[in-house]
């Protein structure tokens, strides 16, 4: 399991991807589970199942294998707590079984952890918190905002993220600052000329709002 190469790290991290691939590379990284090959084993296994609730095309089958991967990952907490992956893999886990709320927490318990993460994963896990915060109903919890200030954040970290600058462009449209969204669309469509989402986003708002011409 272990000798995938650190270059699949960071080709998922350039594509916002929280797949295995990226998930075991990120937990190569963590020496300290090198005399901890019981919470090690733990994580393994929970991958392996997320990675088995990934592919299946049955719903059902998917959220019960993401409910054992939760168990064997809270057991890997239950060891080592101040494991970021350990709760990166638990988030993505809950978000299959519709528990966005939850996974969204997880995700924080990441970025707090005293294990510290490297400046492009906690760009891109706080892109993946946003994007969770983005899909949430308005519960009154000011989601919006905290959204737009991970983005903020992550775009900060690295700069020509240009996921996260379309995530920070959506929420500022969803927040009502259209004159933010925009700026933050076209930005992202300076760093990528081709992408279809800045260039749907920027037609959009340029053909619905009077400030936009």
């Amino acid at each position: 399991m272990f000798y995938l190469e650190i270059k699949y790290i960071r080709s998922s991290i350039a594509a916002g991807d929280y797949s295995t691939t990226f998930l075991f590379t990120l937990q190569r990284n963590r020496r300290r589970l090198e005399r901890t090959s019981q919470s090690r084993q733990h994580f393994v296994k929970a991958a392996t199942l997320f990675n088995e609730a990934q592919k299946t095309k049955d719903q059902n089958e998917a959220e019960s294998l993401a409910e054992q991967a939760i168990v064997e990952v809270d057991d890997a907490i239950r060891l080592d707590k101040d494991d970021p992956s350990f709760h990166i893999l638990k988030s993505l886990a809950l978000e299959i079984v519709g528990n966005s709320k939850g996974a969204v927490k997880e995700l924080d318990r990441a970025l707090k952890s005293p294990r510290t993460l490297t400046v492009p994963e906690r760009s891109v896990t706080m892109v993946k918190k946003a994007e969770l915060l983005l899909s949430q109903p308005e519960d009154g919890e000011n989601q919006i905002q905290e959204a737009v200030a991970d983005l903020r954040r992550s775009v900060e970290l690295t700069p020509r993220n240009v996921r996260a600058k379309l995530l920070l462009g959506k929420a500022y449209e969803k927040d009502g600052n259209i004159p933010k969204a925009i700026e933050t669309f076209n930005a992202a469509a300076t760093l990528d000329p081709n992408s279809p989402d800045a260039k749907e986003a920027l037609e959009r708002l340029h053909a619905s709002s009077p400030i936009a011409t």
